[in-house]
């Protein structure tokens, strides 16, 4: 995937166990598995209450997983909507923003 997450966070993520040698392949296997697996890792679960080892609770996991896949929804819709073949890599000190030379998207 990305050797800026990997660098920051560990491999797998410290906080959320993301494994960052996922191809591009895996990852959309993730994300579409996505309903299943949420499914098992919390079966049981307090949506409140802390995992074992002090992890995160289910609802902030859940809400770590949906920012996450927004924030690179919007960078696949830039990369979209400006014809580019890569996408921007994830920065969270720079904020998402189309180039400074792309045309204004059209009007409905």
């Amino acid at each position: 995937m990305e050797a800026f997450g990997a660098a920051l966070y560990g491999d797998p993520c410290r906080e959320c166990g993301f494994d960052w040698s996922l191809t591009p392949q895996d990852a959309v296997g993730w994300v579409t598995g996505w309903r299943q697996h949420l499914a098992q890792a919390t079966a049981g679960a307090d949506s409140t209450k802390r995992r074992p080892g002090g992890g995160w609770t289910v609802a902030e996991y859940v809400c770590h997983v949906g920012d996450n896949l927004r924030q690179w929804s919007e960078r696949l819709q830039i990369a979209l909507l400006t014809g580019r073949t890569e996408v921007a890599g994830y920065d969270p000190d720079t904020p998402l923003r189309p180039p400074e030379t792309t045309p204004p998207c059209p009007s409905p």
